[in-house]
């Protein structure tokens, strides 16, 4: 099982209720992704920069932001 304890967006311009809402929506994706369990090791965290283009929803850019944090838990694991 992969845990994940805190997600933390840095978004400018975004109103908070938008990313509360983006967050959530990363984590329903990062739960749907299915990703195998790896050896167990601890990862102390990481940090990744994703920018938003001018026509992206929410669902767009949620989507660009869980496919990075899976590509980078991949590669750390």
């Amino acid at each position: 099982m992969i845990t994940i304890d805190r997600l933390a967006l840095r978004m400018t311009g975004a109103q908070s209720l938008a990313g509360k809402d983006l967050a959530r929506r990363i984590a329903e994706l990062l739960s749907a992704a299915g990703m195998e369990p790896g050896s167990g090791a601890a990862i102390g965290g990481l940090r990744m920069q994703v920018a938003a283009r001018p026509h992206d929803s929410a669902d767009e850019l949620a989507g660009r932001i869980t496919d990075e944090i899976v590509r980078s838990l991949k590669r750390s694991v």
